[in-house]
């Protein structure tokens, strides 16, 4: 069992989010973990759920120009499960959250993040992402869900 404690800062021109403040605290439980091999053939599997607490605040635009704002303020309870599976030098792993307001649990959201690393050097890897959003009773003019996928090259100095 761990306490954690976050910060976020966000901003996205695409569901119209000019700022989005993220403050929160909770318990992580690891559910549990599998090892087996050592060095660069080692495998974990791992599993993990996090509760807590977190105060949001968002600014929206209202309209593509920004010309008008929606702000949004309020306690939530906020809620994940992650499961990671490393081989060696690759990794793969999912982080589902689950938001809802306290005084409103019809008002929630999901995210889901996933992603998959791969070595294809000592020091160069290839990067995929796939981020999930939905979101309950959205603000202003934004769709329920959106969906991202990001692909790219780390290097490691």
């Amino acid at each position: 069992i761990m306490v954690e404690a976050f910060l976020q800062k966000e901003f996205n021109k695409f569901i119209l989010l000019n700022s989005r403040n993220v403050a929160g605290a909770g318990m992580r439980f690891e559910l549990w973990k599998a090892e087996a091999g050592e060095g660069e053939k080692k495998k974990v599997f791992a599993c993990q759920w996090g509760t807590g607490f977190m105060w949001e605040d968002e600014t929206y635009a209202r309209a593509d120009d920004g010309s008008k704002k929606e702000d949004v303020s309020l306690l939530k309870s906020t809620n994940y499960l992650s499961l990671d599976y490393h081989a060696g030098p690759t990794k793969l792993g999912i982080v589902s959250y689950f938001q809802f307001q306290v005084e409103e649990i019809a008002a929630f959201r999901n995210f889901s993040d996933m992603y998959f690393k791969a070595k294809l050097s000592t020091r160069l890897s290839f990067i995929g992402k796939i981020n999930f959003r939905y979101d309950n009773q959205p603000p202003v003019t934004v769709e329920k869900y959106d969906i991202q996928i990001t692909n790219g090259l780390s290097f490691e100095f």
